[in-house]
């Protein structure tokens, strides 16, 4: 062997075994799962071999982002023989570190029939906590400790006596960069637009599968990184049934006080009506900008015919102020607080009823169209969590290149593409479908004729592209009208999030309107209305007989509580009657009267306690149920 290349070799060797011993250990533990806790109906040879497979890439992040120090540090100054034992202790700690999580899990699943990540940060909050499990599990936690030490005994000794040679420094420098290339791909976990999350684990549809292609190293890590502690106030003392009454229809039946939003909905002996349903999730529509609303540059005027003749609510809320915050609110009515976008977040992988699961289980085929290219904002991947079987993005569209701008394929082509899909269709059919414009850079179609219709104001080329995506929601509905599939139809209009608005109630007011002539009233409501409301009002227009856990109330026929909630990132504003309290998570900090005050100048919390005080106490007391249901993964079970 040439004395130039047997450092490198040393190395590569070293290096490949501590690989395959911590992969060989999550595979070994995924086998274990999938044997040890499978459903009584088998999944079958191949969706296990999937998962497996799936699997794999959270190991290697997981393992990118635990072992790339000592691993770096082991290839450029291993040949220093007192930083070799003292990366190796290191290596040793991390590898056990790796074991008791991985195999630990399995331990807390077969106790909790759930995944241990979340619920060990929200249990073992305090030492009194973590004692109280460490005496209890006593047993595990000696013979898993005695087994380890074993285990890299038996397979380290002979690398722990190893003399590593130096590398030339041509070597150390590839080795380096190589490395730390390695590194980033493996952590990301692969060369997609986003970084994976514990979503993209779930994306099969199946719950089981998706816990057992999830790494507990790699679900752990990000949710200390994100640092996603919930909040939980002790002015929230109200009961959970005075709760429940803020959201729950009277034909809704609990399942469990240990499942705060799990509930039956009835039909009440009424036959569920198979319309179908396609919600329209349009990019920064503000309320304040569009004609319906009084916008005198009336730069929408195909949503204004169908608002008028819709059954609208003009008091509507965005949940958030980003994209990534609207899906899982509208499509799961989930409610994560303080800014942490629920689709990318630790406790991504619990347990939900989404509207695609709800209707497919009816009989629907379940749509997400979306002119983003797969993997934009992790979409893609919790719409399959939601329960959508039918994906298309950008790829699969049909489309070529010169029908995309910078985002992905223009928005009339997505809705025409929608419409001959649905024109298709045979089952009844829910579809969801997002917009793309206006958005920066504003680069509209070249041949879309009225690209500068607005000229000579600071939000012209804003305007230009809300215009262009209200031609093409026009240019659907031209064809929708005509077609078979229309009168049958419920269609909703709404918002993603607001842009460009002055005043907290502007910010995150959004259009949401229920359209379908041939069976909804027209109607202007002035409730209060939120995101969190589409799925229950769906459920309750169809007269569905099924399990959900929406964090939201049914709009139809009438909400039990006018109230919504805006998350304002720092703090949260909630909305109730004609007041909004805004809060941060220990306190009161604002309150206003929205109706008068849409922009929020005159703070009345001094001047009225009594009614900030009452809200306070309801706000919190509705978010420690949130909180909990989430940390616990308490939002549904299985039935």
């Amino acid at each position: 062997m040439d004395s130039m290349t047997e450092p490198v070799r040393q190395r590569l060797i070293l290096s490949g075994k501590i690989l395959l011993v911590v992969l060989a250990s999550s595979e070994l533990a995924r086998l274990v799962f999938l044997v040890a806790f499978s459903p009584n109906e088998s999944k079958g040879f191949l969706p296990a071999a999937a998962a497996m497979l799936t699997g794999l890439r959270f190991d290697l992040s997981a393992f990118a982002q635990l072992f790339a120090l000592p691993l770096v540090l082991l290839w450029l100054l291993g040949h220093f023989r007192f930083i070799y034992h003292m990366v190796w202790l290191l290596l040793l700690w991390l590898h056990f570190l790796w074991l008791a999580v991985t195999f630990g899990d399995l331990v807390f699943y077969a106790i909790a029939h759930r995944r241990s990540v979340a619920e060990f940060f929200a249990l073992f909050s305090s030492f009194r906590d973590f004692w109280a499990f460490v005496t209890g599990s006593i047993f595990y936690i000696v013979a898993g400790l005695a087994t380890s030490i074993l285990l890299l005994y038996f397979l380290y000794r002979k690398e722990w006596k190893l003399r590593l040679l130096p590398l030339v420094w041509k070597h150390a420098i590839a080795a380096g960069t190589l490395l730390l290339l390695g590194t980033a791909i493996a952590v990301r976990g692969g060369l997609q637009g986003r970084p994976i999350n514990v979503t993209n684990a779930f994306t099969s549809g199946d719950y089981f599968l998706g816990n057992a292609a999830l790494n507990p190293v790699f679900a752990a890590i990000q949710h200390f990184y994100r640092k996603e502690d919930l909040p939980h106030n002790a002015k929230g003392n109200s009961p959970l049934a005075e709760v429940r009454r803020q959201f729950a229809l009277s034909q809704e039946k609990f399942v469990s006080d240990e499942y705060p939003f799990f509930r039956k909905h009835e039909s009440m002996g009424k036959k569920p009506l198979r319309k179908n349903v396609v919600i329209f999730i349009m990019e920064s529509w503000s309320a304040a900008d569009l004609g319906y609303f009084g916008n005198h540059y009336k730069a929408t005027p195909n949503f204004d015919r169908i608002a008028a003749a819709g059954y609208s609510f003009n008091n509507a809320l965005a949940y958030g102020n980003r994209s990534i915050t609207a899906l899982p609110v509208i499509v799961s009515s989930i409610a994560m607080p303080f800014g942490r976008p629920y689709t990318t977040s630790s406790y991504a992988h619990n347990r939900q009823r989404g509207l695609g699961t709800i209707f497919r289980e009816a009989g629907y085929a379940t749509y997400f169209v979306t002119g983003y290219k797969a993997g934009s904002q992790g979409f893609s991947s919790y719409m399959r969590v939601a329960g959508f079987e039918n994906i298309i993005t950008k790829e699969n569209l049909g489309f070529a290149a010169k029908d995309e701008h910078v985002w992905g394929v223009y928005d009339h082509l997505v809705f025409m593409r929608l419409h001959e899909i649905l024109l298709q269709e045979k089952k009844p059919f829910l579809a969801v479908v997002t917009s793309l414009h206006p958005h920066h850079p504003y680069q509209l179609p070249p041949d879309y004729a009225e690209k500068d219709f607005y000229r000579g104001f600071a939000r012209a080329a804003h305007f230009n592209a809300l215009r262009y995506a209200d031609y093409a929601l026009g240019r659907f509905f031209a064809l929708a009208e005509k077609s078979s599939y229309f009168a049958e139809t419920i269609f909703v209009i709404t918002a993603d999030h607001t842009y460009g608005q002055n005043g907290v109630f502007h910010q995150y007011h959004v259009p949401l309107v229920f359209y379908s002539p041939n069976f909804l009233p027209v109607e202007k409501r002035s409730e209060l209305a939120s995101q969190l409301d589409i799925l229950p009002t769906l459920l309750s227009m169809l007269r569905i007989t099924t399990l959900h856990a929406a964090m939201g109330k049914a709009l139809w026929p009438k909400p039990p509580a006018e109230w919504a909630v805006a998350d304002l990132d720092s703090s949260m504003a909630y909305f109730r009657g004609r007041y909004a309290l805004i809060t941060d998570r220990e306190r009161p900090l604002a309150l206003y009267d929205w109706k008068s005050d849409p922009i929020f100048t005159n703070n009345l919390i001094t001047a009225r306690p009594q009614i900030a005080e009452d809200l306070a106490r309801q706000w919190f007391s509705y978010l420690n149920f949130v909180s909990q249901a989430i940390r616990q993964n308490r939002i549904a079970r299985d039935f």
